[in-house]
């Protein structure tokens, strides 16, 4: 469950609809499930968050970050 800050998602990222959707507005395509969370992974890093963060960031803002992103 992702919802809660529990050490075995702190470098995790659920890629689901939400998370491709984003992927697909940044003009993005992955091969692997892996290979996406990993690009996910080093955004967060680069942002001062770890997976978690960003995770729930994306989950409780999705509709900012696509409009933002789609400027």
């Amino acid at each position: 469950m992702m919802d809660v800050y529990h050490p075995e998602f702190r470098q995790s990222i659920a890629i689901d609809s939400r998370i491709q959707s984003i992927t697909k507005i940044l003009g993005l395509t992955f091969s692997t499930y892996e290979g996406e969370e990993r690009f996910y992974l080093e955004a967060a890093e680069q942002a001062g968050l770890n997976g978690w963060e960003l995770d729930r960031l994306m989950f409780n803002a999705l509709d900012r970050f696509k409009v933002l992103l789609s400027q």
